[in-house]
Parts: structure tokens; C-alpha cells; sequence
């Protein structure tokens, strides 16, 4: 689902009022929810540019609750199984 920012994001965008660090914060969080796909294509087409060349990760970037990246494997307690 999309949040208020992202439609606020989205429109700024459009109107080319983003500079390249949101531009990319942006991207990242509709790859993340994968919105960007359901946009129109041109979204798609930017998102697998930025993702080509390493500017936003196809991977979704997972928060904790203080919005700091989590690691991608957790050790579970007592070892793996």
C-alpha cells in the first residue's frame, strides 16, 4: 500500500522538484513496496535503470523500528537447525 508521502514524493517528482538523493529515496521505497510496477511504465523503466546501475537495490530494504537497515540473515538462538 502507498503512504501520503509517497504521493507527495511522487508529485514532487513530476514536477521535477526532487533533487537525485530523494529522486533515489523515492525509487527505493516504491521498489521496496513495489508499487513501482503497478505505476505508469516509465516508473518500471527508471526504477530498472537506478537498479542497473546500483543506485537502488531490487532487495527491499527492510526498517527496524528505529529506520535503521536490518541484516538480511538473523542467527537463531541456540544455533541453525
Amino acid at each position: 500500500m502507498y503512504k501520503n508521502d509517497d504521493v507527495d514524493d511522487i508529485i514532487a517528482y513530476e514536477h521535477g522538484e526532487l533533487d537525485h538523493d530523494a529522486t533515489l529515496a523515492l525509487f527505493q521505497r516504491l521498489v521496496d513496496s513495489g508499487l513501482v510496477w503497478n505505476l505508469q511504465g516509465s516508473y518500471g523503466r527508471t526504477a530498472t535503470r537506478f537498479i542497473e546501475a546500483g543506485l537502488v537495490t531490487d532487495r527491499p530494504q527492510v526498517r527496524d523500528d528505529l529506520g535503521l537497515p536490518e541484516t538480511t540473515f538473523r542467527v537463531r538462538q541456540g544455533g541453525a537447525k
